[in-house]
């Protein structure tokens, strides 16, 4: 991927999903015809929920949590270009589940949710919809860090409480 981007290096392919605060779209790329998922924020959405989330990406690295490629700004218009991943839509892999499969499903969640957690690392918006599975591979990769929040341990044990039942308007 060339060092500087910009919405004119990539064909939408198609549109992957909507959401609360962006949508997302498969983006081709015209220099190389690699494939990525381009998640292009509204343009009301606050800056700091963008940049946590840009945050908390750039810290993680492992497949089984989405990886952020790059940025790309134009104006009030913002977007992340992340690694694609395939995946099956979860209501039709729903249908047609057994035990086998279930236990792939959440050794990959649970797999993705220990490493965030070995980060000190909170996803806080854990659904079928962010974890993007694929039955072929067995594996699934945790997306949508917009929520997500790096916890700090300290040796005051109240504080851990208040931080961790989300507790952060300072009032008990």
């Amino acid at each position: 991927m060339s060092s500087v981007l910009d919405y004119d290096s990539f064909d939408i392919v198609k549109t992957l999903g909507h959401g609360s605060f962006s949508n997302v779209y498969l983006v081709k790329s015209k220099a190389t015809g690699q494939l990525y998922a381009m998640k292009s924020f509204f343009w009301n959405i606050s800056p700091e929920r963008i940049l946590n989330e840009a945050k908390m990406l750039r810290k993680l690295d492992s497949p089984c949590v989405d990886k952020l490629i790059s940025i790309i700004r134009k104006g009030n218009k913002v977007s992340f270009i992340l690694e694609f991943h395939a995946s099956v839509n979860f209501m039709e892999f729903l249908s047609i589940l057994n035990g086998k499969q279930v236990l792939y499903y959440m050794k990959s969640l649970l797999t993705a949710l220990e490493y965030l957690h070995s980060k000190n690392i909170i996803h806080r918006d854990v659904k079928p919809s962010n974890f993007l599975y694929d039955p072929k591979s067995k594996s699934g990769t945790l997306i949508d860090f917009g929520f997500s929040e790096e916890i700090t341990f300290t040796d005051d044990l109240s504080n851990n409480t208040e931080q961790l039942s989300g507790n952060r308007s300072g009032t008990k």
